[in-house]
């Protein structure tokens, strides 16, 4: 990958075009959200969401009775005049909370707007902000079942050594897919399964890396010791290739990149089943 292209893609974001973004997306829309304190007002989980209403600017009338509607604070005796100056310096306070807390709602309103396609942001036009993100989790996002099926799919698809893929791009896919699967707490990455998995498929594409870890992966077994760690074992991988690779007078190929071109075609693949999608939800 051109190192353009890295850096174009060194700071994507997370588009809502189909359910299985969900997750990631709305993990990003809250990150923000909670930056400018104010999730809880958009929470699309919550039931009971509060809601933050201007301030009412305080006027003569609320500390003397019967003022006439044009009355100025010459009319107010000295502890009238202290308890409106009490009133105004207190309104002037939640004036500034609430235009930043307007500021956030907007900032969000803008996020979501540039992160989510065109197709799916009809199903909000027209709402108030603070209901946009339960009206899109209503829409598409898919059940909990349907989820754990998928990142199982996704990280199976990944047990089979790549034929016609980079292997960058499958060391990067199959970390992407395991720590989604284990989040989701599936049985396929339970204990040391992943583990074995991978060294399995690693096994193909580069037999010395994999007889040297097997080795390691024997002797912590027989002194009852805890196994390396697929994340260990990815990044030995890593280096060993980029180690490879400068030897040979090449670049070495980038976590971003890798990580940048899983997403680049999950992007392109998931975009063009957006309206299929809309139609039938995960």
């Amino acid at each position: 990958m051109e190192s353009s292209s890295i850096k174009l893609l060194s700071t994507t974001q997370v588009i809502l075009s189909s359910g299985p973004d969900w997750k990631l997306w709305i993990n990003q829309i809250r990150t923000l959200a909670e930056c400018h304190q104010i999730w809880e007002y958009i929470d699309p989980d919550s039931e009971n969401r509060p809601t933050k209403k201007a301030p009412t600017e305080p006027t003569i009338q609320m500390v003397k009775e019967n003022a006439p509607a044009d009355a100025s604070i010459t009319i107010l005796n000295d502890d009238e005049y202290k308890t409106y100056e009490r009133l105004t310096k207190q309104y002037t306070i939640n004036e500034k909370a609430h235009n930043k807390h307007a500021t956030a709602l907007y900032a969000i309103q803008t996020k979501i707007n540039e992160s989510v396609v065109v197709a799916l942001q009809y199903y909000y036009t027209g709402k108030p902000v603070c209901e946009w993100l339960q009206i899109l989790r209503n829409a598409i996002a898919p059940s909990d079942q349907n989820r754990k099926l998928r990142v199982a799919a996704q990280y199976n698809r990944l047990l089979s050594p790549p034929r016609n893929q980079n292997i960058d791009v499958w060391m990067a896919s199959f970390l992407l897919a395991y720590n989604a699967a284990k989040e989701e707490n599936l049985p396929d990455v339970s204990g040391d399964r992943a583990v074995h998995n991978f060294l399995h498929v690693v096994s193909t594409l580069q037999p010395e890396f994999t007889t040297y870890w097997k080795q390691k992966v024997q002797n912590a077994l027989a002194k009852n010791k805890p196994l390396p760690t697929v994340e260990q074992l990815h990044g030995a991988l890593r280096n060993d290739r980029d180690e490879n690779a400068i030897q040979r007078g090449k670049a070495p190929f980038t976590a971003l990149a890798a990580f940048n071109t899983t997403f680049q075609g999950k992007s392109q693949q998931d975009a063009s089943s957006t309206s299929t999608t809309i139609r039938d939800r995960e």
